[in-house]
């Protein structure tokens, strides 16, 4: 007799605490479970105790549009449990939201993943069905698919307080050729791995140091200008990704699975201008998705930068981190912040994650995934006394348009990794600084952005 969904994760979990890739890094899954699925409740509340499923994210697949069950919650109806087309029981759709929310607010988990509105925007829907993402849901994958993943680090294309797009278009360009080539020469752990890669080509090219480059332009996060430049940018990111990919199917050819009157019909190749529509009806596309937008947690702190589009955490902040298998602890100053102290540049359109509210977090996160054709990661804070309502009622609202949505209400988990600090202690440390090289994360050599090896 099967034991069920759960039973089945918690033994996929354990094999993570014997497993740690890269030598110490710790394995991350991504656990889902579709909402009509028969062990939905169980599988809600597994990670309500925190010793269990703790090598993994837990998400809700919304396998149907969203509205079903938010039209079912309002007329307080019952929300059918099925098993591969077979009814095996119900529960009040309300029983079940309210379920999700609640825990969502205790810990952050379940996420919840819009596999409805995936499959409907999907470049390969006449070819593929899109099952779930990565563990930090950045990029939507049918069995077998692998992430192939880079980004542009925009404070870098910020010169005298302006853009340089003619940059920005060469490294799009160069991006998107290098992630392709990584897909040919990668060596694969498993043959249907590489049979999936070659027949679709999937790369994600993203960026990472959004809220700087914004800092830098002297444009508030949640501002409407600043939303708005954030909308241009990722359009034109978009259309450039796409522009480079048809140029080398010209030379190299389309992805096996290409079919252009098909492609051409998905929910996302419709928001292309006319003239990239043609382009790609004629030349053909080299790969079936292009653009996303990862948590680059580590890669932004290589970089100096701030992470993926999240706002900076705070101006200044304390960070737990493992070291081995000690929890370590050290203060971080952001240092864009650092330097417009230093530099007496006027700081007040510098705000933190913990100053904007949850429908600040939601606009960004919607803004940018109009123009991506994988997803978004994206983690929306949540102010600790935050009422279940209030959080029900903006996932209704947001939810439809997004691919997947996460959030972390603050003080929800032990040894919390991040802390702000008061404004005041943040500019403190800058001027008890000797020099102005503000020391971001680390030690580590490698900082400025090139090392000797």
């Amino acid at each position: 007799m099967a034991t069920g969904a759960v039973s089945e994760m918690a033994m996929v979990n354990s094999v993570g605490d014997t497993i740690k890739a890269g030598g110490g890094r710790r394995v991350a899954l991504m656990f889902c479970l579709s909402l009509s699925h028969g062990d939905i409740l169980e599988f809600l509340d597994a990670k309500q105790d925190r010793s269990k499923l703790n090598n993994a994210n837990i998400s809700v697949v919304f396998d149907d549009d969203p509205e079903q069950l938010f039209e079912a919650v309002r007329n307080d109806e019952d929300w059918t449990l099925s098993h591969q087309g077979r009814q095996v029981g119900s529960v009040k759709a309300r029983t079940l939201w309210d379920r999700i929310v609640t825990n969502a607010l205790v810990n952050g988990e379940p996420g919840m993943l819009n596999a409805y509105l995936a499959n409907r925007l999907s470049n390969i829907w006449y070819a593929e069905k899109l099952t779930s993402t990565n563990p930090c849901g950045e990029i939507w994958l049918s069995p077998y698919d692998c992430c192939c993943l880079g980004s542009l680090v925009l404070p870098r294309f910020v010169v005298g307080g302006s853009m340089d797009w003619a940059r920005m278009q060469d490294v799009v360009e160069v991006g998107v050729r290098f992630l392709d080539d990584v897909l040919t020469v990668n060596t694969y752990p498993l043959p249907e791995i590489q049979a999936k890669c070659g027949q679709l080509r999937r790369i994600g090219l993203g960026v990472t140091g959004l809220h700087h480059m914004l800092l830098e332009l002297g444009l508030k996060y949640n501002s409407p200008e600043g939303l708005e430049f954030v909308d241009g940018l990722m359009r034109k990111i978009k259309n450039w990704s796409y522009e480079t990919s048809s140029n080398i199917a010209e030379v190299k050819g389309s992805f096996p699975l290409f079919d252009a009157d098909k492609f051409l019909r998905s929910g996302f190749t419709k928001t292309f201008k006319p003239s990239l529509r043609e382009k790609i009806r004629k030349s053909g596309i080299r790969n079936c998705a292009l653009n996303t937008i990862a948590p680059t947690g580590t890669i932004s702190m290589v970089c100096d930068t701030s992470s993926g589009i999240e706002p900076i955490f705070a101006a200044a902040y304390e960070r737990r981190f493992r070291n081995g298998d000690e929890l370590a602890m050290e203060v971080v100053v952001d240092p864009m912040f650092a330097r417009f102290v230093t530099q007496k540049r006027d700081a007040q359109h510098f705000v933190g994650a913990h100053d904007l509210s949850i429908r600040d977090h939601l606009e960004m996160q919607r803004t940018c995934q109009r123009h991506v054709d994988n997803a978004v990661s994206k983690t929306i804070n949540v102010p600790s006394g935050t009422m279940i309502e209030t959080l029900s009622e903006l996932y209704m609202e947001f939810l439809p348009e997004l691919k997947g949505l996460t959030v972390y209400p603050d003080g929800s988990r032990e040894n919390q990794p991040l802390t702000p600090l008061p404004i005041l202690r943040a500019m403190q440390l800058v001027q008890d600084t000797q020099d102005t090289q503000i020391k971001s994360t680390s030690s580590d050599p490698c900082r400025s952005g090139s090392c000797d090896l």
